[in-house]
C-alpha cells in the first residue's frame, strides 16, 4: 500500500508511531480525526463500527492482509515438500544413523502441508488459499456478504491472520527440524546417503555466484616459453571491452542470474571490475577447454589428450594438470599477510569472504609486522616465520606431521606483504613446511622492485616518502639500499628460491595501479628495463628472470609442477578523485572492495578449494 502522508500526532502517541503504524496497515490517506483504539478503526477509519461494508472492499482488505503471509506459507510449503520428497528417495537405501528424516516425519508433514490453509474461514479462497478450498469461495463469500460490518471484518481478518501464521510456525518448525543440527552440511555438504539441506543449499548458492563472476574473466593459456614477456596493452583492452559487452554486465544481469546477492555491491554492474588472466603451461600439459577459454597458440600433435580435471562449463580459473585436492588430507591454513604500514585488520574483507566460501580453510592474519614495517623485509620475514611455526605447533598440529600429504598452506599477500612471504620461506623455521606450499597469491605486489614507475607523481612521491620516514623499507624496495645494486637485498632475494616451491603462483596486477607497475606485480620485462643503459634494467631483468627460470626448467617428472597465473584486472570506480588519479584506489582495492575481492577469489575458487 502506498504510504499516508504525514499526520498530526494524535494525543498521546508520537507522530512518527502514528505514520509507521498507519504504512503498515495500508491506511488511505483520509485519517481519523479521534485516536485509533479498535483494530476496525485502522482498517475502516471513514465508517462508524456497525455501518455497512462493501464486499469488494472486504475482500480487498482481506487479500491485502492476507496473501503476503500466504505466499510466505506456500514458499516454506513447497521448500518442505522438495526436501520431503528427496528423503523419500533416500529413505530406504539410508538405514541407521542417516542424516535423513524418517518416513514418519515425512508423511506427518506431507499431511500438514496438504491440510487447507484457511479451513473455515468466511473468506476461504479469497486470499491465495489451496485450490481445495476454492470451490467454496462463492459460498462463504455470500454468506460473509449478508451483514458485513467493519467490526465482523476486523474480527474475520485477525482470526484469519492468527490461523496463517499458526500454520507457518508448524511448517516452520518442522522445516528447522528436518535442517542438520550440526555443521555437517557446511564441512561435508554430501553424505553417503545424499546431500544435505544445507549443503545442497550452499552449493546452489556458490554455482550461481561462480556463474556470475566467471562471466566477468577471460582465460587465456600460453607455453611457459613466454613466461617473461609482458602482455601488450592493446590485447588487454580488448579482453576489457568484450567482457563488458556480455549480458551479465547489464543492470538486469544480477537478477537473471542471482536469486541471493548483495543489492548494494552489484546496483550497477557495468562498475565493477573484470579480469583476463594467463595461465602458463608446459608443452606436456593439456589445455583445458572452455567458453571463456581463449587457446593462444596451439599445441603439438604429439600433445596429449586426457581430459583436464575443469569441467567446460566451470567458470574460474581451471585446473591444469592433475587435481590437487587429490592428493591432499588434513587442514588447509590460508595465512594473509598485510603490507607497508599496515595492520591485520585491514585484510578483514578478504579474510571474511575466505570463510565463507572456503570453511574448512583455517585462516591467519599474521600481526607480528604491524609496528614494524618500516624496517628492513629480512627481519620482518622472520617474524612470520616464527608466527607461522608458532601458530602450528598450538592451534594446527596435523601441519606439522612430516608427510606432505598431510595439510597445505597457501599465501595471499598484498603489496609489500608478498615479499615478506619470500623472505619468510628462506628461514630455517620455515624449512618443514616447505614440502606442503599449495598456493602463492600475491596482489599488486614489487617481486622485482619499484622499478621503472611510469608515474613521475608516484616517483616523487617515493622519494618524499623516503626521505621523511628514512624507511629501510623504501630503500631495498627501490633497490638504493646498497652502492651496487647486485648487492641490494630485493636483487638476492630473487636468487633465493621461493615460487617454484609452490603449486600455483597467481601475480594479480591493475594498469590502473601507479603505486606497484604491472611489470613488476607480475614479474615480466617491460621495454623500458630493455632499452635502459645505466645498468638498472639489466639488474630488472635478471631478477625477473632468477624469479621464473625454476618454474621453466621443471619437468613432467619434477615432484611438484608449478603453474604460473597472471591476473589483469580493470577497475570502473564511480568517481573520479585524487586517489583513483595517482592509482592508489586501485592498489588497494584488493582488500578494500567486496568486487574486487569476490572477483579474485571467485576466480581463484578451483585453486583454493
Amino acid at each position: 500500500p502506498a504510504a499516508a502522508p504525514a499526520e498530526p500526532a494524535a494525543a498521546g502517541r508520537p507522530a512518527s508511531l502514528s505514520r509507521s503504524a498507519s504504512n503498515f496497515l495500508g491506511v488511505a490517506a483520509a485519517q481519523p480525526s479521534k485516536p485509533v483504539t479498535r483494530f476496525h478503526d485502522l482498517l475502516f477509519p471513514d465508517l462508524d463500527r456497525d455501518d455497512a461494508v462493501d464486499a469488494e472492499r472486504a475482500r480487498a482488505i482481506h487479500h491485502t492482509y492476507l496473501q503476503p503471509m500466504l505466499q510466505s506459507l506456500g514458499a516454506t510449503a513447497a521448500a518442505l515438500r522438495n526436501m520431503c520428497t528427496d528423503a523419500s528417495g533416500h529413505d530406504e537405501a539410508a538405514g541407521d544413523g542417516a542424516s535423513v528424516p524418517s518416513s514418519r516425519a515425512v508423511a506427518g508433514v506431507m499431511a500438514l502441508i496438504k491440510k487447507p490453509y484457511l479451513e473455515g474461514s468466511p473468506f476461504n479462497g479469497l486470499g491465495g488459499a489451496n485450490s481445495s478450498t476454492r470451490a467454496s469461495a462463492a459460498k462463504n463469500g455470500a454468506q460473509a456478504a449478508e451483514a458485513l460490518t467493519p467490526d465482523k471484518v476486523a474480527t474475520c481478518i485477525e482470526a484469519d491472520i492468527k490461523l496463517v501464521a499458526r500454520r507457518l510456525f508448524l511448517l516452520w518448525g518442522r522445516f528447522v527440524a528436518m535442517l542438520p543440527q550440526d555443521d555437517v552440511g557446511l564441512q561435508h555438504p554430501t553424505t553417503a546417503h545424499g546431500p544435505t539441506v544445507v549443503g545442497r543449499l550452499q552449493r546452489t548458492w556458490l554455482a550461481a555466484q561462480r556463474r556470475w563472476w566467471g562471466s566477468r574473466l577471460r582465460n587465456h593459456h600460453v607455453r611457459v616459453q613466454k613466461i617473461l614477456q609482458p602482455r601488450e596493452t592493446e590485447e588487454l583492452e580488448a579482453d576489457f571491452r568484450d567482457l563488458r559487452a556480455t549480458t551479465g554486465n547489464s543492470v538486469d544481469g544480477p537478477r537473471a542470474m542471482l536469486s541471493v546477492f548483495d543489492a548494494a555491491m552489484l546496483k550497477d554492474p557495468t562498475v565493477l571490475p573484470v579480469c583476463a588472466s594467463h595461465i602458463y603451461i608446459r608443452r606436456d600439459q593439456p589445455i583445458p577447454k572452455g567458453e571463456n577459454n581463449v587457446v593462444e597458440t596451439t599445441p603439438r600433435a604429439s600433445a596429449p589428450t586426457a581430459p583436464s580435471f575443469a569441467a567446460p562449463s566451470t567458470p574460474g580459473i581451471p585446473l591444469v594438470g592433475e587435481a590437487p585436492t587429490a592428493a591432499y588430507k588434513g587442514p588447509h591454513l590460508i595465512v594473509m599477510q598485510h603490507g607497508w604500514y599496515a595492520s591485520s585488520f585491514d585484510m578483514r574483507l578478504l579474510r571474511a569472504y575466505a570463510l565463507l566460501l572456503f570453511p574448512r580453510a583455517i585462516v591467519l592474519s599474521p600481526q607480528s609486522n604491524e609496528d614494524n614495517t618500516g624496517g628492513s623485509i629480512g627481519p620482518m620475514g622472520q617474524r612470520l616465520a616464527n608466527e607461522i611455526h608458532n601458530f602450528i605447533k598450538h592451534r594446527c598440529a596435523d601441519l606439522a606431521d612430516p608427510d606432505p600429504a598431510m595439510g597445505r598452506i597457501s599465501f595471499i599477500g598484498h603489496s609489500a606483504g608478498s615479499m615478506i612471504v619470500r623472505t619468510a620461506l628462506t628461514s630455517n623455521v620455515f624449512k618443514p613446511y616447505l614440502a606442503k606450499l599449495h598456493a602463492f597469491i600475491s596482489l599488486s605486489s614489487s617481486h622485482c622492485g619499484n622499478m621503472f614507475v611510469p608515474s613521475t607523481i608516484i616517483s616523487g612521491g617515493m622519494w618524499a616518502l623516503q626521505h621523511l620516514h628514512h624507511s629501510q623499507f623504501m630503500n631495498e624496495l627501490q633497490l638504493i639500499d646498497t652502492t651496487d645494486i647486485n648487492e641490494s637485498f630485493m636483487y638476492k632475494l630473487s636468487q633465493a628460491q621461493g615460487f617454484e616451491f609452490f603449486r600455483y603462483v597467481v601475480l594479480v596486477g591493475s594498469p590502473q595501479d601507479c603505486y606497484v607497475p604491472m611489470h613488476t606485480a607480475q614479474a615480466t620485462i617491460p621495454r623500458p628495463a630493455e632499452m635502459d643503459k645505466r645498468g638498472d634494467g639489466s639488474a630488472y631483468i635478471q631478477m625477473a628472470t632468477n624469479l621464473m627460470t625454476p618454474i621453466t626448467r621443471k619437468t613432467a617428472d619434477s615432484t611438484k609442477q608449478t603453474t604460473v597465473v597472471r591476473l589483469t584486472l580493470e577497475h570502473k570506480f564511480s568517481q573520479t578523485n585524487l586517489d583513483t588519479v595517482i592509482g592508489r584506489a586501485a592498489h588497494l582495492a584488493y582488500i578494500d572492495s567486496s568486487a574486487a575481492v569476490c572477483l579474485v577469489l571467485f576466480t581463484l575458487y578451483n585453486l583454493l578449494k
